[in-house]
């Protein structure tokens, strides 16, 4: 297990803050036995002092050392040196050691998300060390989390416009059709009106087949696909109306699509779309012929 951790020793910055400076040895060693070895440490006997450090170097730990948990200048302190660091929009975990908590302890630790460790760091407890991993691995955790959560909503907006600009580009083919049609360029979004009209049964069917094909894809709707496509077929239904019920039900299935891909719903729909559309050429090839 030794040589394992060994391996995939990563390397922390320690800043730590109190009257008497850390055991450096003592923690770098426990820090090894976890992984984890001291690539910088520096100690500061105050706030003040600290703050130079926290602007111009990166830190993975925040160590706080505390006399007198019961002090109230010493506790102002805190208060104030927490506030700065949490202003600078530093996110590096804060760990309070102290001989004990009290409620003023709490609170803190709750207001600037600080974690309290019951110890002396100028003495050698093996829970410092334990601290420290944990705060480390929980931060990285967080943050890598978070960049995650970004990076999912940049894919998600772009996904949306990529949809947004899909459907105008369809609804622009579907105004050029009415358009061409009515014979009436001037007249195009007008006469989408008169499209039409489907039933409120039917445009239940298209919105479940559609569902169940982002879903399941084709493979799994042929049976539910078929019976929609002849019942559209007695119907004697266009192109264009085709087109305008799939805009509408693709649209309302978008703006429900939470964390689905809307490439992805789109992908299905145009695949939906061609079905049907070949469907009709040929109900319309067999009653020419």
């Amino acid at each position: 297990m030794s040589a394992e951790l060994e391996n995939k020793t990563e390397t922390i910055n320690l800043l730590a803050v109190g009257q008497f400076p850390p055991d450096w040895d003592y923690l770098h060693a426990r820090l090894q036995r976890l992984g984890l070895s001291l690539n910088e440490a520096q100690w500061v006997t105050d706030s003040k002092s600290a703050l130079p450090f926290l602007r111009s170097e990166p830190w993975d730990c925040l160590l706080f050392a505390i006399q007198d948990a019961f002090d109230t200048l010493e506790l102002e302190a805190l208060q104030t040196h927490l506030k700065a660091v949490r202003e600078m929009g530093l996110s590096i975990p804060v760990i309070l050691f102290a001989a004990e908590m009290n409620d003023s302890l709490a609170e803190i630790c709750q207001k600037w998300n600080c974690q309290f460790q019951e110890s002396d760091f100028r003495k050698g407890s093996t829970g410092i060390g334990w601290a420290i991993f944990r705060e480390i691995q929980v931060n990285r955790t967080r943050e890598d989390l978070r960049l995650a959560q970004s990076e999912l909503r940049v894919r998600q907006e772009r996904s949306r416009e990529e949809a947004s600009l899909i459907l105008s580009q369809q609804h622009r083919l579907l105004n050029e059709i009415v358009s061409a049609s009515s014979g009436k360029s001037n007249d195009a979004v007008s006469s989408l009106a008169n499209t039409r009209v489907f039933d409120e049964t039917a445009k239940q069917k298209y919105d479940q087949i559609l569902k169940q094909i982002v879903i399941s894809g084709l493979s799994g709707s042929q049976q539910m696909l078929q019976s929609l496509l002849n019942e559209f077929e007695f119907r004697g239904i266009e192109p264009r109306d085709l087109l305008s019920l799939h805009l509408q039900t693709l649209e309302k299935l978008l703006a429900g699509a939470g964390e689905k891909s809307s490439r992805h719903i789109l992908q299905r729909a145009d695949q939906l779309l061609v079905e049907v559309m070949v469907s009709l050429a040929e109900t319309y090839r067999q009653h020419a012929a």
